[in-house]
Order: structure tokens, then C-alpha cells, then sequence
């Protein structure tokens, strides 16, 4: 393979002008592709693909209920009254939607309940009483015509009638003397929205009205990050406007938009300082070291060759991958900064370009292969997020490997091979130091031995919550309005899926009843179904038979006479309730709400939506979020079918699912990295002992965790098969080394490849450590684990591989004795 490699170079440092536009046209191809990638910046890529088919698959859809941003005025004194904040809220949505109108982010938002709405929704109710009275709901209808309730009614009707808005309420008034509206309010309080509201001045409020509501719905779909950063950055911009111009009033908001860009920024901001933490310190060590600018060039170069590389073929074969995966990408970078600084660390001993890659060809080569194999193995997993990785890496290690055996060679030159001879003394008094201490090596052991056993104690943490990020002003929002409008319970839609209304709504009578009987066990603190507005054909039959034979003549009877005594104390003459009178005699028939167009959009798909040919159902609930899964295992068991609008839900089955399949994974990945072992070396002995630190340090990684009570989470396994592909990329190095000593060569190629392995390890400890200064905790969680898989494959690579490879070669022969297993090693076969 070297033969080629020096071949290509030959040619091109023959044909300069072939070398420099076969480069630079590919960099400028590769980059123009890879700036159009689009970056997908939701936590949820991380899980596996739902079925096509699926209900579940309508958790990750484009419903408008889950999708909605939560708008909320609160006081931030004690001198503020709900009319100023009725006041705040229309100026702010009004502000918010002139803002908008160039861009067209916003689809609606709903503050208040206009009266026009009211009237439609009152005569409707009016229209079709005896559907939304259920069985329970009758005791309060008989406690409505007793003389006392009467009384205390007709009151209240004289109250509003002479009072200044009495017109709008005349026609209620005569449909309903008794009282009937307080029964159909109690049963829908809150409808809809996810916890308990009231209206004050036709204006959304939580119950204690010191905070005004609005539920803004944004216009594009729910995977559009750019419209929503847009929006998000209109919401920040014209808040703090308002802000500065009303102290006294406070706007939070939240909702599944924002959170994404909450996220999206924060693994942006984390990036940022993490890179130029870690380049900061790397160029300074680089430019000491090695005192050549150009070197800087030559690492970076073929590293950022390799990107482009990556992220044009991941846009033509795909379009976008997820943003998270530039964020742990940084490890990569420290992968891919080890190849080229095995060329150029190989180059401030040796000034031959040819001899260079006569050294590193089939070392680089067969280091790139295993560490490629060992990304590639997140290709078997389902989570897009994890593909995205595995080709991010795989590609971006066989760009880089191209550029340093192709390209990079034709920049090496005697002339500007420079480095500072303190530096590398030091450096080699440091590797000299010989690690194979027979106490250490000792230690080693008892350690992996320990952490073997401990490995399978590690727990594995499921919740991708717990990788998400919500900022201060986000976290506020959340736990306002939980406080004032669900008891600081968590409220999580439930729903129920069909082809048609009818089948939907049995459904849901199923969901009501399994969620009545967990609420009776304490396991959910409440919830408020649709069935309150939309009934069952079936049951509204039973309903209208029940409201024929509780008005029977002689209660229709009593019930006028007392009626009509009652309103003379009040001036009201006996024809003044005719309307009502009326809905008594009347004949009544099945109705469909849904149908009826009496509510309008923004309130309707907080309770309905009629989405990809099938309706779905909302039911929220509310409870701990720590609840949802058992609440949801309770359910399961008892034969309901649901599903939950939130992607969350189905983390914790599809990560373990991943999780398990990582076993899988790791045992193909570890199959194929020994197989191009053997095949390389032809040896048994020499394949274990390259396998060694790779395998050892897992396992030390492992147990460390469940020692320390760290948890195993899906970015781990990123991790994980980081540490395979840098342990076998030291081991091959060191083996190589040692296998030319063997050999008898005059040249230390040992210290050289140890040189090129502490520069990498250095910086990538560097890099490791700038991840901890991240505050996403998903890029933060790496730092740790990576750091401990780091340390062990460094000890394992100095330490233990060297001390069995004299203890079972070097020393046998040595001694004149024959190698353990002979006829598996074929030293000389790989001389060259």
C-alpha cells in the first residue's frame, strides 16, 4: 500500500499544477455542498424512527396542541390589577402581531373568548341541553329549583339584566331563569388547555386572576428551526421592548418552539467556547513545540479537508444531519488531529516525505480502518441522530486520512521542518520513562478485574429529558404556570386515535374511565377530558332519554308555578321565561359539536384535530412528569389505547431499545476491528495485545461509572465508540513500534510514534476538558466519561500492552526460546 502512496506523491511533486487543482477544486466542491446543509437542532433526532403507520408517529406530527408557545402577564407588583393585565396582554399580542407581518410566523393567538363566541357557544349549549348533562350532574339540577337556590338565582338575574351590560345577557337570562350555565361550566373548566383557567372580561386567567393567558400558534411546521429561532428572536426583542416601557408587568413565555431554540443556541454557545477554548491552548503547545506557523496548517488543513468531505456527502445522499453531532464533533477533530500529527511528528525526525510514508501508510491506514469501523457500528443503531454521527465521523476520518497521505506529503520540505529541540527533549525524557512496571501493570489488572464486575451494575439512564436544556427565563415560565393553573403538577396530553369521530370518542370514554380510576389510586392528580364537549352518539341517545323522563309533566308543572312566584318578587312578568319553558317541550336530537362550527380553530384544536385522515382526541393530565410512564404502564394494562404528545414518552422504550441493541453493536465492531487485526499482523498474540487497550479501557470506563454512580445515557454510546476507535489507533502505533525494535532497526520508530501519540492524547485531553465548560448537559456529559476512557487507554497503550508484549516476545526471545505461539506470529512477514 505505501507503494501507491509514494507513487501519487512522485507524480505530484512532479505535476504541481495537477496537485493544486485536483485539491483546491475538491475543497471548493466540498465546501460549496457542505454549506448547504441544513442542521436539525431538536433532541428528539436522538431517538429511532417511529412507524410510518404508527399512532405514535402523531407525537412527532405538526399538531397545533403541542406545538403551542404559553404567554403569560403576570404582575411584578402588588399594585397591578387584572384589568391592567387584560389591558397588557391585548396591546403586547397586538404589538406582536403588527411586528409579524412581514413575516408571517405566527397562525393565531388566543387571549380571550370574544362575546359573539359566547352567545354561538351559549345557544348552542341551550340548543342541545340535555347532551351535556351526564347522570351524576342531575342532584345539582334538583338543588337548582329548590326555593332557597330560586331565590338566590333570580337575584343574580335581576343583578345583570339592570346592570350596564344587561342587553348582552337578556337572552340567557330567559333560556336559562335557573342557573343551568353554572352545571355546563363545571364540567368544562379549563377544557382543553391543560389546566384550570377562568375568564375574567372575556380574557383567559388563572384562577386567582394574577396572571392573564395567551396561547400563541405559530404558522410554520414544528421541524422549521429557522422560522423559529425567528420567532423566538421576535418574542426576546419586543418582551424586552415592552418591558422597558412597563416595568410593572412581566411576560414569560415557553413552549416545544422555544425549547428547541433554547437548545439550538445553547449547543451553539457550548460549541463556540469549547473550540476556542480547546484551539486556543492547542495552537499555543503547537506553535512552542514545533516553532513553524506552517504546522498549525498542516493540522488543520486535512482536519477541516475531512469536514467538508463529510458534510457534502451527508447533504447529497441527505439533506441535513443534526446540529448536536457538530457539538460532540470536537472529539472527532481530536481523532482526526491524530493522523496528521503522526505525518508531521514523524517529520521532525525524518525530512524524506517518501520515508514517511513508507513508516505511516499501513499504520495510518489500518488505525483509520478499525476507527472507522468502530463509528460505523452506530450506522446498526435506529436513532437518526446516531446515524448522523457514525457517517459524520466515519466520513470525516477517510477525508482527513486522504488529505494526509495525498495531500499533506507535498507540503513537507527540510526547509521549513523546524521544532524546538528543548521541547522534544523534554518530551522524550517523559516518554522514555518506562511505564511496564510490573506493579503498575499489577494495578491495571485489579482495576479492569474490579470494574468488570462493577460494569454490569452501571445504570443506564433512559430519560432524554434529562439531555435537554431549558434556560432561566424558560424554567420560569414553567414552573408559573404550573403553579397557578395545575398545583404545580406537570400536565402531559393524552389522546386517542381513529378513523372516524365516533370510534375516537369510544376511545376516550375508554381513556376517561382507566384515568378515574388512577386518579382514585393518587397516581395523577386530575384531568379534563373532551367528553365534556363532544359526546358519543350512543350516549347522547341515552342522555336525551334521561332528560325526557326527569321532566315529566307534573315536574314541568312545579317547576313553572315556582319560576314565576319567584320572578314576581322581581318584577319579571310570567311570559319572560317563555324560551326556557320552551326547551322543556322541546323534541331533541343528536348534535355534533365538532361539526357545528360553533368554536372557533384556536379553541377547537385544543381539543380536537382532524390530522393526517384521522381525528385525534386531547385529554390533558396532570401529575409528576416523573409519573407519566407508570401512569402510562397503568393504562396499558388496563387495554386502553393512547397515545402521548410528547416524544419524550417513547425515549425511555426506544433508548433502551438502542441500548440493547448496543451490545449487538459492539460485539460486530469489536468482531471487525480483530478481524483487520489478524489480517494485518497474521498473528493471534499480536492481535489481542493491539486489542487490549481498546477493550480493557471499555470495560474500566464501565465500572468507573457504576463506582461513581454515573449513568450510561445515549450520548455515551457516541463515547464509547470514540474510546474504541482512539484505543486501537495507540495500540497499532505502539505494536508497530515495538514490532521495528523487534525486528532490529536502527531507527526508533517507537519514540517516534510515542511522540505523535502523547501530542495526541494532550490535545485530546485538551479538547475533553474544554467539554466541561459546556452548560448543555448533553455535551457536558461527555466530558467525564470521555475523560476516564482516555486516561485508561493512555496507561493501558504505555503500560500493559509493552509489558505482555516483552513478558510473551521480546524476552523468550531474548533468551533464545521460542515466542509463545509461534506459529501464529510472523514477524519478519510484515519487515519491510
Amino acid at each position: 500500500m505505501e507503494k501507491i502512496t509514494i507513487q501519487i506523491y512522485r507524480y505530484f511533486r512532479n505535476h504541481r499544477g495537477v496537485f493544486y487543482a485536483i485539491m483546491l477544486s475538491t475543497l471548493l466542491v466540498f465546501g460549496y455542498f457542505s454549506s448547504k446543509i441544513a442542521f436539525e437542532e431538536d433532541i428528539s433526532s436522538l431517538l429511532p424512527a417511529i412507524q410510518e403507520n404508527g399512532a405514535e408517529k402523531l407525537a412527532f406530527s405538526e399538531l397545533k396542541v403541542k406545538d403551542k408557545i404559553y404567554l403569560q402577564f403576570a404582575a411584578a407588583n402588588d399594585t397591578v390589577t387584572p384589568e391592567q393585565l387584560a389591558a397588557a396582554c391585548d396591546e403586547f399580542t397586538a404589538l406582536l402581531l403588527e411586528k409579524d407581518s412581514a413575516q408571517l410566523l405566527i397562525g393565531s393567538i388566543f387571549s380571550e373568548i370574544e362575546r359573539s363566541v359566547l352567545q354561538n357557544a351559549i345557544g348552542y349549549l341551550y340548543a342541545n341541553a340535555p347532551i351535556f348533562l351526564t347522570e351524576e350532574q342531575y342532584p345539582l339540577l334538583d338543588s337548582l329549583m329548590q326555593p332557597e337556590a330560586l331565590d338566590r338565582q333570580m337575584t343574580e338575574n335581576y343583578s345583570l339584566l339592570t346592570s350596564m351590560a344587561g342587553r348582552a345577557y337578556r337572552s340567557m337570562i330567559t333560556q336559562d331563569p335557573i342557573g343551568l350555565r353554572n352545571i355546563f361550566i363545571s364540567g368544562v373548566a379549563g377544557g382543553g388547555l391543560g389546566g384550570n383557567y377562568t375568564l375574567y372580561n372575556s380574557h383567559l386567567f388563572s384562577p386567582d386572576t394574577t396572571v392573564a393567558l395567551a396561547f400563541l400558534a405559530p404558522k410554520f411546521k414544528s421541524l422549521d428551526s429557522k422560522s423559529a429561532t425567528r420567532l423566538v428572536d421576535l418574542l426576546d426583542k419586543e418582551v424586552a421592548a415592552y418591558k422597558t416601557l412597563n416595568p410593572e408587568i412581566e411576560i414569560l413565555f415557553h413552549g416545544a418552539p422555544v425549547q428547541s431554540v433554547s437548545n439550538s443556541r445553547r449547543i451553539k454557545q457550548d460549541l463556540l467556547l469549547t473550540v476556542s477554548i480547546s484551539l486556543a491552548i492547542i495552537f499555543v503547545l503547537l506553535l512552542v513545540c514545533f516553532k513553524n506557523k506552517r504546522t498549525l496548517f498542516y493540522l488543520v488543513a486535512p482536519v477541516v479537508y475531512g469536514i467538508l468531505f463529510s458534510l457534502a456527502v451527508i447533504y447529497l445522499t441527505k439533506g441535513s444531519m443534526s446540529l448536536m453531532v457538530l457539538g460532540i464533533g470536537a472529539i472527532v477533530m481530536g481523532v482526526a488531529f491524530s493522523y496528521c500529527l503522526h505525518m508531521i511528528c514523524h517529520h521532525k525526525y525524518v525530512d524524506d516525505p517518501e520515508k514517511i510514508l513508507e513508516d505511516q501508510t499501513v499504520p495510518l491506514f489500518i488505525a483509520a480502518l478499525t476507527t472507522i469501523g468502530a463509528f460505523a457500528g452506530l450506522l446498526l443503531t435506529e436513532s437518526e441522530m446516531l446515524h448522523d454521527f457514525g457517517w459524520f465521523a466515519s466520513l470525516g476520518i477517510f477525508g482527513t486520512l486522504v488529505f494526509a497521505l495525498i495531500f499533506l506529503p507535498q507540503f513537507l520540505s527540510t526547509k521549513n521542518n523546524k521544532r524546538s529541540e528543548k521541547a522534544f527533549a523534554t518530551l522524550q525524557k517523559i516518554n522514555s520513562y518506562p511505564l511496564d512496571k510490573p506493579w503498575l501493570v499489577g494495578a491495571l489488572v485489579i482495576i479492569s478485574i474490579v470494574c468488570y464486575f462493577a460494569s454490569g451494575k452501571v445504570e443506564f439512564d433512559s430519560n432524554l429529558r434529562n439531555l435537554g436544556y431549558d434556560n432561566q427565563q424558560i424554567a420560569r415560565s414553567k414552573q408559573l404556570l404550573a403553579s397557578k393553573t395545575t398545583q404545580s403538577y406537570d400536565s402531559f396530553y393524552f389522546a386517542t386515535v381513529a378513523d372516524d369521530l365516533e370510534s375516537t370518542l369510544s376511545l376516550t370514554q375508554q381513556l376517561a374511565a382507566g384515568l378515574d380510576e388512577i386518579e382514585a389510586a393518587g397516581d395523577i392528580n386530575g384531568y379534563t377530558s373532551s367528553l365534556a364537549f363532544f359526546v358519543p352518539e350512543a350516549e347522547q341517545r341515552e342522555r336525551i332519554a334521561r332528560w325526557k323522563a326527569y321532566w315529566t309533566e307534573e315536574k314541568k308543572a312545579e317547576t313553572r308555578q315556582r319560576i314565576v312566584e319567584t320572578g314576581k318578587k322581581y318584577r319579571f312578568s310570567e311570559n319572560t321565561f317563555a324560551p326556557f319553558y320552551q326547551m322543556l317541550e322541546k323534541e331533541y336530537q343528536p348534535a355534533s359539536l365538532y361539526e357545528a362550527n360553533v368554536l372557533p380553530e384556536a379553541i377547537m384544536c385544543n381539543l380536537i384535530e382532524h390530522s393526517e385522515g384521522r381525528y385525534v382526541m386531547f385529554t390533558p393530565v396532570r401529575m409528576h412528569k416523573d409519573d407519566l410512564w407508570k401512569v402510562g404502564e397503568q393504562l396499558t394494562d388496563k387495554g386502553v389505547s393512547f397515545i402521548v404528545l410528547d416524544p419524550m414518552y417513547y425515549a425511555s422504550d426506544m433508548v433502551k431499545m438502542v441500548h440493547n441493541d448496543f451490545n449487538t453493536i459492539l460485539a460486530i465492531s469489536s468482531l471487525f476491528i480483530l478481524i483487520v487485526l489478524l489480517i494485518s499482523y497474521r498473528s493471534v498474540v499480536l492481535t489481542l495485545l493491539a486489542f487490549l487497550p481498546m477493550g480493557l479501557s471499555w470495560y474500566i470506563v464501565l465500572g468507573c461509572m457504576a463506582i461513581f454512580g454515573l449513568k450510561f445515557n445515549l450520548i455515551n454510546i457516541i463515547i464509547s465508540s470514540f474510546i474504541f476507535g482512539i484505543g486501537v489507533d495507540y495500540s497499532i502505533y505502539m505494536m508497530d513500534g515495538l514490532l521495528e525494535k523487534t525486528r532490529g532497526s536502527k531507527r526508533d520508530l517507537l519514540a517516534y510514534h510515542k511522540t505523535a501519540i502523547f501530542f495526541s492524547a494532550v490535545i485530546l485531553i485538551i479538547v475533553i476538558c474544554s467539554l466541561l465548560f459546556a452548560v448543555h448537559p448533553a455535551i457536558q456529559s461527555i466530558g467525564i466519561v470521555t475523560l476516564i476512557g482516555m486516561s485508561a487507554t493512555i496507561l493501558i497503550t504505555y503500560s500493559m500492552q509493552p509489558f505482555f508484549y516483552h513478558l510473551l516476545i521480546t524476552k523468550r526471545i531474548a533468551k533464545g526460546k521460542k515466542p509463545i505461539l509461534e506459529k501464529w506470529i510472523r514477524i519478519n512477514s510484515t519487515e519491510k
